[in-house]
């Protein structure tokens, strides 16, 4: 069941420390039995560092980036992000206590309308192969895995415009 009481905002660097700490909880919910802890914290560093989220709010502003943030009583619980153009959904995270009730689909929504009103006729997006829940998840969705590398997954939905 979706919560009416979500609040929803364009990423902006104002955002940027809750957003580390929900993408820590995230990884460490999903990949700390696969991945080394210093590989993770690395990555998520790297990621998620202030200087690459001043370009990413940039982007956000001037329209050329989706980002989404979703907060539930003031807490971060939540976002999606990705390149509409490139129809491309780069990130989409939740907090692990809100699995199953419904974030997960409405930030997926959120993506897909935005495709949607450019017309795009597909999405698609890169899933980490030892990302079972997201893999899950997306398949619920109507992706297909269309290609795999060593790390990921290419997954492709067709879109239906009405």
């Amino acid at each position: 069941m979706i919560k009416n009481d979500y609040k929803i905002y364009d990423f902006n660097l104002d955002f940027h420390a809750e957003l580390l700490l929900l993408a820590k909880k995230a990884w460490h919910f999903t990949y700390s039995n696969i991945m080394k802890p210093d590989v993770l914290n690395e990555r998520l560093n790297d990621w998620y560092s202030e200087q690459n989220h001043k370009g990413i709010s940039e982007n956000v502003k001037n329209g050329k980036y989706f980002f989404k943030v979703v907060f539930l009583n003031k807490q971060m619980v939540g976002f999606v992000s990705g390149n509409v153009n490139e129809q491309k959904l780069d990130r989409l995270y939740i907090d692990p206590d809100e699995i199953g009730k419904g974030l997960g689909a409405l930030l997926l929504q959120m993506f897909i309308d935005e495709l949607i009103k450019v017309n795009k006729k597909t999405c698609l997006l890169y899933c980490d192969k030892n990302n079972s829940i997201g893999i899950k998840f997306y398949k619920k969705k109507g992706f297909v895995i269309v290609e795999e590398d060593e790390e990921d997954y290419k997954m492709v939905k067709n879109i239906e415009v009405f």
